[in-house]
């Protein structure tokens, strides 16, 4: 919510789609177009570096998250490290 606007109205304004721009974007594709609102990369040096949860923080909760699945489905954790092993 900090960098990116969430709600439709605010999508549709900061993507400026009210404007017609639907015959070329059908003809010429969505993507890889630099005159393209969504294709501008202006909030990277707002993301760089920024996030509400410490990277250690999100590495361990990951570990957490794992601990529990194996927990909650042991067959389908050992069936997985059966499948990940080398023959």
């Amino acid at each position: 919510r900090q960098h990116f606007p969430l709600t439709p109205k605010e999508i549709i304004e900061a993507l400026n789609l009210r404007r017609p721009i639907y015959l070329d974007t059908a003809k010429y594709g969505h993507f890889g177009r630099p005159n393209l609102p969504w294709e501008e990369t202006d909030k990277v040096d707002a993301l760089l570096g920024r996030s509400e949860i410490p990277l250690q923080d999100a590495v361990e909760a990951l570990g957490v998250v794992s601990e529990v699945v194996d927990e909650l489905a042991p067959d389908q954790a050992d069936e997985d490290d059966a499948d990940s092993q080398p023959e």
